[in-house]
């Protein structure tokens, strides 16, 4: 399982808030942040938002818990 699938999961279903940043081109520095309540659907090769908006895996860069802890941080 992908890694930051399985950190999504564990938030999602134990009920606990997180964020987290994506890149995502056009914003401010080309980086976009989300709760993990706008979480609609975790897919195998990505997530899908309340929105409708699908963010691949591979633009994750950081996952954060409710508290601000780094759960996942990559380089870009």
């Amino acid at each position: 399982m992908n890694p930051i699938r399985g950190i999504l999961n564990k938030l999602r279903w134990t009920g606990q808030r997180g964020s987290i940043v994506y890149v995502n081109r056009g914003s401010p520095g080309d980086l976009a942040e989300i709760s993990t309540e706008e979480l609609a659907e975790i897919g195998h090769g990505g997530f899908t938002t309340k929105s409708g908006a699908y963010i691949p895996y591979h633009r994750v860069v950081e996952i954060r818990d409710g508290e601000g802890k780094v759960l996942l941080k990559r380089r870009r």
